[in-house]
């Protein structure tokens, strides 16, 4: 699972990969980034990526969403102002659930929501078919997070900081134990 794939290098580089995944499957709510993904995906005839334009967090639930226009001028807006809609979650166990599509693999790089998208994966975690995640986490989020997978049988196999003075997060990689 690709949890915020966005325009989907990583999905493309493991759709690609000789020996790759038997499927991907995306997550995104950028419209722009799911348009270029769709797209990526027609051009390079990719046929074992599904793609979801739809957020995985807690649970089912209605909530507002916003993302940048991505145009650096438009008369009588702000640069990049952000364009709001709303739209469905669900759970990554109730989307499981659903789809009956199990991942080996999750990467979750979703900019402020990580904690939401754990908290609505515990049956997902608990499962000994899940072998490996990442996440990006931030200074806020980093503790629930290592704490949530330790949990649930997982270590921490890689840890990467990015700090800029302005900017902080870690990918972090937990493998199962």
């Amino acid at each position: 699972f690709d949890v915020g794939a966005s325009f989907g290098t990583e999905t493309l580089y493991a759709a690609l990969k000789p020996n790759g995944p038997i499927k991907i499957v995306s997550f995104d709510l950028c419209l722009q980034s799911s348009f270029n993904l769709s797209y990526n995906i027609n051009l390079n005839n990719i046929t074992n990526v599904d793609q979801y334009f739809i957020a995985l967090l807690d649970e089912f639930k209605l909530i507002p969403f916003a993302i940048p226009s991505n145009y650096h001028f438009v008369k009588g807006k702000e640069t990049y102002h952000s364009i709001p809609f709303n739209t469905l979650s669900l759970s990554m166990d109730q989307f499981i659930e659903m789809s009956r599509i199990f991942p080996d693999y999750i990467r979750i790089d979703v900019d402020g929501a990580e904690q939401e998208i754990i908290l609505g994966m515990t049956n997902t975690a608990k499962n000994k078919r899940l072998k490996s995640v990442v996440v990006e986490v931030s200074d806020n989020s980093e503790s629930a997070i290592t704490e949530f997978f330790e949990k649930a049988g997982f270590k921490i196999e890689f840890e990467r900081r990015f700090d800029d003075g302005k900017t902080f997060y870690k990918n972090i990689i937990f493998t199962r134990k």
